[in-house]
């Protein structure tokens, strides 16, 4: 591998390193949602170039975390009704179908693995840790979606990881109760998986997001 090669691969580590760190930044509300990204400011705070940096922003970009206006550059991304609305009914839609493909061939180290995750997020919620719990919800989802062995659809599942959790995080925010029950919550998915019916399973992940689209639109009507 040449020196050229390794500088390449170097600087695309750093810049998704960069990724992370500002996606962190976003969910646990260090950046506020409407707040202008200043490329130079942060550049500085993380000790590196701006090239990263715009990198990393138009990942986050292509996402739909953050969002380019005019005379303002980037801005955080404020999500509206509608967002939360496709982006939990298409979350529902591929999950569903992803446990019915999936359920033939579900082995019992696979529901094992499925527990753990579920044991890991009764840890971060005892800790109060929300990154860790924000963690737990993407491992428990992707997980189960991994188990479909369909790899299209598993990476159009990711794409939707980070404003996912972006909406986790304004659940979080505007119905404590939910995030309270959020162990009750996956505990009930995976005694779903466990049970007999794959249409009854499949359709509790579809109802998983519906129930938090309606807590939210709930709160947003009073």
């Amino acid at each position: 591998m040449s020196q050229q090669d390794n500088v390449s691969i170097e600087y695309a580590t750093l810049s998704q390193s960069v990724q992370w760190t500002i996606r962190d930044m976003i969910i646990n509300g260090a950046v506020a949602p409407g707040e202008r990204i200043n490329e130079a400011h942060l550049a500085k705070k993380l000790g590196v170039s701006r090239g990263p940096i715009r990198e990393a922003l138009s990942r986050l970009q292509a996402e739909g975390v953050v969002t380019y206006r005019a005379n303002r550059g980037m801005t955080v991304s404020t999500l509206s009704a509608q967002d939360a609305y496709e982006v939990y009914t298409l979350r529902g839609m591929l999950e569903e179908e992803a446990v019915l493909i999936a359920w033939p061939n579900l082995t019992e180290e696979d529901l094992s693995d499925f527990a753990k995750l579920v044991d890991e997020f009764k840890d971060a919620a005892v800790q109060k840790s929300h990154r860790r719990i924000v963690e737990c919800d993407t491992e428990f989802h992707n997980a189960v979606v991994a188990a479909s062995g369909h790899s299209r659809l598993l990476e159009a599942h990711r794409r939707l990881d980070t404003v996912n959790e972006v909406m986790f995080t304004t659940v979080s925010r505007h119905i404590p109760a939910r995030i309270d029950r959020v162990v009750e919550i996956h505990e009930l998915l995976l005694e779903a998986l466990r049970g007999g019916d794959p249409k009854y399973a499949a359709r509790a992940f579809r109802q998983h997001y519906q129930g938090a689209l309606d807590q939210l639109w709930e709160h947003l009507d009073k």
